[in-house]
C-alpha cells in the first residue's frame, strides 16, 4: 500500500479541484484508511470534507503509513460496513437525495478461507457485534448491500508477487464493479488512472485510456449471484487467469456535469475567478502540475486563465509553472511542455461546431498540401513568431501560406478524410471568425499548434504583403478590427519583443494598420534602426579643394608699395602694406620676398584648420605644423573673426583683411581665381564622409528623420548611433525624449530654411539634394556592401575597416581569420601583421579585438627576414626567429609549438624538474636538488626520489659526477 498513499495526496488534491470548480460544494469527499486486526484495534480511520477541512484531510493522508500486517489479506470487509454505513447515515439525515461513489485502493485480498486469512475470525467478529455494520461479513453479502443501496464500486489493483493469486484477488473485487489493474505505481500513474475513471464517470473523454487497462477473471457476473462466499469462491490453490478490458467506463447520470457554462462563469462571475486562481495556486506544484495535461476540466479553466495575460494572478501563475517544469524529467517534463501549447480541444470544438449543420454554413474549406518540408516544421519556431518574426520564422509561415488550398466539400462524405481518429479536424471552414482562422493556421501543420492574437496579426501581414489570393481580404479585415488593441505600449515592459528590431521592420511595412499613436512609435524607432545601420555607410559629398603648400595654385594679389612686391590679397593688412612688412620690417621683407619668388598670378596657398579659410604662405618650407591664419592664431577672448570672402562656385573662403576682393555688381557673388579660368571641377574635390559623421556635424539635419526638437537634436543623434541601447531601452528608458511629441507635430517644420550641411567645417555642393539622397537612401535603400576578401554580401555593421585606417571593408569573420593567422608555435607570415590591402600597420584596437595574444608582436619592430627562408614565432621565448630556408620544404612547415634553435639547445642544457618541469640551473654545490615543489632529484641524470638520503644514496652508488 506504500504506492498508493503516497500518491493519494496528489489525487486528492485534483479531486478537490475538481470537485470545487465543477459542482461548487454539490460534492463531499471522505477519505477512510484500513488496516488489519493484527495492528491494533483503531481498524478504521477516516476524514470527511463534511466534518473536516482540506487542510485537515491532507494532513490525515500524509500521516497514513503501510504497515506490514500478520498476514496478506487485510480487513477490506469492515471498510466497506464503515462506508456502507456511513453513506446511509448520510441519507438519512439529508432531505434531499444522495448519491455516493466508492472508489478502492488494494494490492490485497479480503479475508477469506481461501486467501490464507488468520484474521477472519476477528474481522467476522467486528462485524457482526456492530449493530450499524449491516452489510455483513460475507463478500456477497457485502456485494448485495452496495447494490442495493445504489452504490457503485471501482477498485485500482496493484499486481501482486505472481499472476494467480493475483487473479484470486482480483475476482473478490470483480464482485464489486470495475477493477482497474494498475501495473504502474508510480504516484503520476496512478493518480492519471484515477482522474481518468472520475472523468470518463462525469461524462468526458480521457485522452490517455490506452495507458491503463481493467481485468476481470469470470466473464458471468451471474457467478457471484449465490448465496455465501464460500460456495462461490474458488479454492486458493484454482489456477486463474485475468482477461484484459478497455479502460472505458459509462458516465454515471448524477455525476455527468456540463462545462460548457465554465467560460461564461469565469468571464463574469469575480468571486468564482477567484476560486479558480485559489485552487491552480494549490494545483500548480512539481507534484501534481502533470494533471493539467490529462484533466480536461483543469485544462479548459486552465486555457480561460491563459486569456487574461493582464490580470496579475496569471503572471503569479506562469511564474509558479514555469519553475514547475524544469522540476520535472523525462516523459512528464515533455508531456507538459507539449501540452502547454497544444489547443486541439480548442480547435476541434470551434470548428466542428461551424460544420455540425453542413447545410446551413459556408461549404468552402481551406486544407493544407503536406510535402516534405512542411513536414519537418518545428511547433517551436511557428510559436515564436509573435515572440520575434524572425526571417526563418516568417519564412516557416510562409511556406505554410502557400500550401494553401481552397475545396468546397462533398454533400455524401463532407469531411471524409479530414478528420483523425482523435477527432481533430485538420481543415478550417472558411466562415471562421478572423481571428480564429488565421490563430488555427499552424494547426494545419503542427496540429493542436495555435497563434496567439500577436502572431495571428502578423501571419495577417504575410497575407497582405504577399497578395495571397485566398487570405488577402481576410487579412485587411482582420487587421482593421483589431487595430489599436494588439500593441500593448502601455504595459511595454510586460511585452518586450513589441520593440523588437523584428517588429519594428514588419510593423513600418504594414503602417496602414497602426494607430497614429504608434504609427509615432514605430516611425521613429525605425528611422533610428535604419540610422544605426547607416552609421558606417559611405557618403561621397563635394566640397571646396584644399591646396597643398608645396603647389602654387592662382590667387588675386595686390602690389604692397613698401617693399614694391606683389602679394596675396590674403596678407595685405591695408590695400597699400603687406602682412610681411609689418611683422619683419622693410629690409627683411624685401629679402624674403626675394627669396620666393613667385608668379604674379599665383601663390603658395594653405586652409586654416580652424576656420577654414584660405591664405597665401610666402616661406612654405618653414610651416611644419596645422595650418593657422592670423587670426585664428590669436589667443584673446572673444577671438577675433576672420575677414572672408566666399567663392559662390565652390565655396571656399579666401582670407581678405583688406578688403581688396569686389564682388561683380548684382547678386551673381564673387567667384574665385581657380574657378574662373580653370573648369569649376578643378577647385573642388570629392570627399568620402561615414553617414554618422555628417550627422554628428550636423544635427538640423535629424529634422529630415523626422525629428521636430531641434535643441535637443544632440541627445536624438547620440542615441540614434548608440549600439548599445537597444529599442527596447529607447522606448522605456528615453520616452519622453522620443514620443513626448504628439502625433500631429511629428512633421511640423520648417521647409522654406535652407540647407547648409558642413563636412570638417567646410559646406558641401549641393546640400538640398545630397539630404534627399541621404534621406532616400537611409530609409529606403539597401544598406548592404560586399566583403573585399569572401566578397560575400553583408550589412553595413557586419563590415569593418580591414585596419582601422583605410576605407576598404570587409566581413568580421574574415578579418579575424586574417589576423588569426598570426600565431605562437606557429610559422609566421609578415603580411599578416599588416592590412591585407593599404599594407599599413592595424590600429591597436583592431589587434585587441581580433588577436590580443599578438599585439605586442605586432607593434614591435621586426627583425630583417630573408625573402628565401621561413619564420617562426619561437613557443618559449617568444621572439621571431628563421626555421627553415623555403628550399628545403615543397610545402609550409606545419608546426603547433615551433621552438627556436637557441631555446632547443637552453634546455638542454638546464634540465627540468621531474615533477614541475621547472629548468634548472646548478650554480654550485652537489648534484642533489630539492626544488621549490618539493622535489628531490639527481641533476646529473634527472631521476626523481622521495627523499634527500635516497637521493644520496643515489648519487654515491651511481652518478658520482659533481659529487
Amino acid at each position: 500500500m506504500g504506492r498508493y498513499i503516497s500518491s493519494l495526496a496528489a489525487t486528492i488534491r485534483q479531486v478537490f479541484a475538481v470537485i470545487k470548480l465543477l459542482f461548487r460544494g454539490r460534492v463531499k469527499l471522505h477519505v477512510v484508511s484500513y488496516k488489519d486486526y493484527c495492528d491494533g484495534k483503531l481498524v478504521v480511520t477516516h476524514r470527511s470534507q463534511r466534518t473536516h477541512s482540506n487542510k485537515q484531510i491532507l494532513e490525515f493522508v500524509a500521516d497514513l503509513v503501510p504497515h506490514g500486517g500478520g498476514d496478506i489479506p487485510e480487513a477490506i470487509k469492515t471498510a466497506l460496513n464503515f462506508v456502507h454505513s456511513t453513506v446511509n447515515s448520510i441519507r438519512e439525515a439529508s432531505a434531499m437525495s444522495t448519491e455516493a461513489l466508492v472508489l478502492i485502493f488494494t494490492d490485497a485480498p479480503p479475508h477469506h478461507s481461501h486467501t490464507l486469512s488468520r484474521y477472519w475470525r476477528h474481522e467476522r467478529d467486528a462485524i457482526q457485534t456492530n449493530p450499524t455494520y449491516t452489510a455483513g461479513y460475507d463478500w456477497l453479502s457485502i456485494r448485495r448491500a452496495f447494490q442495493v443501496a445504489s452504490i457503485p464500486v471501482f477498485t485500482f489493483h496493484s499486481n501482486l508477487d505472481c499472476a494467480y493469486r493475483t487473479a484470486q484477488s482480483v475476482l473478490f473485487y470483480s464482485a464489486l464493479g470495475p477493477v482497474v489493474l494498475v501495473e504502474n505505481e508510480s504516484t503520476t500513474e496512478i493518480t492519471k488512472a484515477t482522474m481518468g475513471l472520475l472523468l470518463q464517470l462525469m461524462g468526458h473523454k480521457f485522452e490517455f485510456s490506452d495507458l491503463f487497462t481493467c481485468v476481470r477473471v469470470w466473464a458471468d457476473c451471474a457467478a457471484f449471484g449465490g448465496d455465501a462466499e464460500d460456495a462461490v469462491f474458488p479454492d486458493v490453490d484454482a489456477r486463474l487467469t485475468c482477461t484484459r478490458l478497455p479502460f472505458q467506463f459509462d458516465a454515471l447520470p448524477w455525476m455527468d456535469e456540463d462545462v460548457s457554462p465554465l467560460p461564461a462563469l469565469f468571464e463574469t462571475n469575480v468571486e468564482y475567478q477567484r476560486m479558480v486562481y485559489h485552487v491552480f495556486g494549490a494545483l500548480v506544484t512539481p507534484t501534481n502540475v502533470l494533471a493539467l495535461t490529462y484533466n480536461p476540466i483543469l485544462a479548459k479553466l486552465w486555457r480561460l486563465i491563459c486569456k487574461r495575460r493582464s490580470d496579475p494572478r496569471y503572471a503569479s501563475l506562469t511564474t509558479t509553472l514555469s519553475l514547475c517544469v524544469p522540476a520535472l524529467t523525462g516523459l512528464d517534463k515533455q508531456q507538459v511542455q507539449q501540452w502547454i501549447h497544444n489547443e486541439s480541444h480548442a480547435i476541434r470544438d470551434t470548428i466542428m461546431a461551424l460544420t455540425h449543420d453542413i447545410g446551413s454554413s459556408d461549404r468552402r474549406i481551406i486544407v493544407l498540401e503536406r510535402n516534405t518540408l512542411l513536414d519537418s516544421v518545428d511547433p517551436a519556431d511557428l510559436r515564436s513568431l509573435a515572440r520575434a518574426p524572425t526571417p526563418n520564422a516568417i519564412r516557416t509561415v510562409q511556406s505554410i501560406l502557400t500550401h494553401l488550398q481552397l475545396v468546397t466539400l462533398d454533400d455524401d462524405r463532407p469531411t471524409d478524410g479530414l478528420i483523425d481518429r482523435d477527432g481533430v479536424p485538420h481543415f478550417l471552414p472558411l466562415d471562421l471568425p478572423d481571428i480564429k482562422l488565421f490563430s488555427f493556421l499552424c494547426h494545419l501543420v503542427a496540429p493542436g499548434t495555435v497563434f496567439s492574437v500577436r502572431g495571428s496579426a502578423v501571419v495577417a501581414m504575410l497575407c497582405v504583403s504577399s497578395n495571397h489570393s485566398i487570405m488577402k481580404d481576410r487579412a485587411h479585415d482582420f487587421l482593421h478590427s483589431i487595430r489599436g488593441t494588439w500593441l500593448p505600449l502601455d504595459v511595454a515592459t510586460d511585452y518586450p519583443e513589441i520593440l523588437s528590431v523584428e517588429y519594428i521592420k514588419l510593423l513600418h511595412r504594414h503602417r496602414q494598420f497602426l494607430t497614429p499613436n504608434e504609427l509615432v512609435v514605430y516611425d521613429r524607432l525605425y528611422a533610428m534602426h535604419r540610422m544605426r545601420l547607416a552609421a558606417t555607410k559611405d557618403v561621397d559629398v563635394t566640397v571646396g579643394a584644399t591646396p597643398v603648400k608645396a603647389q602654387l595654385r592662382l590667387d588675386i594679389k595686390a602690389k604692397c608699395l613698401s617693399c614694391n612686391t606683389h602679394v596675396s590679397v590674403s596678407l595685405m593688412t591695408t590695400k597699400d602694406l603687406c602682412a610681411i612688412c609689418v611683422e619683419y620690417g622693410l629690409a627683411d621683407a624685401r629679402a624674403i620676398q626675394r627669396k620666393h619668388i613667385t608668379p604674379v598670378n599665383k601663390s603658395h596657398m594653405v586652409e586654416c584648420t580652424v576656420c577654414h579659410c584660405l591664405y597665401a604662405v610666402v616661406q612654405p618650407e618653414l610651416l611644419n605644423i596645422a595650418p593657422k591664419c592670423f587670426y585664428c592664431r590669436q589667443w584673446v577672448k572673444p577671438r577675433p573673426i576672420a575677414p572672408v570672402v566666399e567663392c559662390v562656385r565652390c565655396l571656399n573662403k579666401y582670407l581678405d583683411p583688406a578688403h581688396l576682393i569686389e564682388a561683380p555688381p548684382g547678386d551673381v557673388g564673387w567667384t574665385c581665381t581657380p574657378c574662373i579660368a580653370v573648369a569649376p571641377q578643378a577647385a573642388t574635390m570629392v570627399k568620402t564622409v561615414p553617414f554618422k559623421t555628417i550627422m554628428e556635424s550636423n544635427l538640423e539635419l535629424s529634422r529630415e528623420f523626422g525629428w521636430t526638437k531641434p535643441k535637443r537634436a544632440q541627445e536624438f543623434v547620440d542615441l540614434a548611433f548608440n549600439q548599445h541601447t537597444n529599442y527596447f531601452k529607447l522606448y522605456t528608458q528615453h520616452h519622453a525624449l522620443l514620443f513626448g511629441v504628439k502625433p500631429a507635430q511629428t512633421q511640423r517644420h520648417s521647409q522654406d530654411k535652407v540647407i547648409v550641411v558642413l563636412v570638417d567645417g567646410k559646406p558641401i555642393h549641393d546640400a538640398e539634394s545630397l539630404c534627399k539622397a541621404l534621406v532616400f537612401n537611409v530609409l529606403e535603400g539597401s544598406l548592404r556592401d560586399v566583403c573585399n576578401l569572401c566578397f560575400e554580401e553583408f550589412s553595413l555593421p557586419q563590415l569593418d575597416s580591414a585596419c582601422g585606417r583605410c576605407p576598404t571593408r570587409v566581413c568580421q569573420g574574415c578579418i579575424g581569420q586574417w589576423y588569426g593567422e598570426v600565431k605562437i608555435g606557429r610559422v609566421l607570415f609578415t603580411s599578416h601583421l599588416t592590412c591585407p590591402f593599404c599594407r599599413q600597420k592595424p590600429q591597436p584596437s583592431v589587434w585587441l579585438r581580433y588577436n590580443k595574444a599578438a599585439r605586442e608582436l605586432a607593434t614591435s619592430p621586426m627583425p630583417a627576414m630573408k625573402a628565401n627562408a621561413y619564420y617562426g614565432w619561437c613557443s618559449t621565448c617568444g621572439k621571431i626567429k628563421e626555421m627553415m630556408p623555403k628550399s628545403c620544404a615543397r610545402d609550409v612547415p606545419r608546426l603547433a609549438k615551433y621552438e627556436c634553435d637557441d631555446c632547443i639547445a637552453k634546455s638542454a642544457i638546464y634540465p627540468q624538474c621531474p615533477r614541475c618541469k621547472v629548468q634548472t640551473e646548478r650554480i654550485d654545490g652537489c648534484n642533489h636538488i630539492l626544488c621549490i615543489c618539493g622535489q628531490n632529484w639527481c641533476y646529473a641524470c634527472g631521476e626523481e626520489f622521495e627523499s634527500a638520503d635516497s637521493t644520496y644514496s643515489h648519487m654515491y652508488r651511481e652518478c658520482q659526477v659533481g659529487l
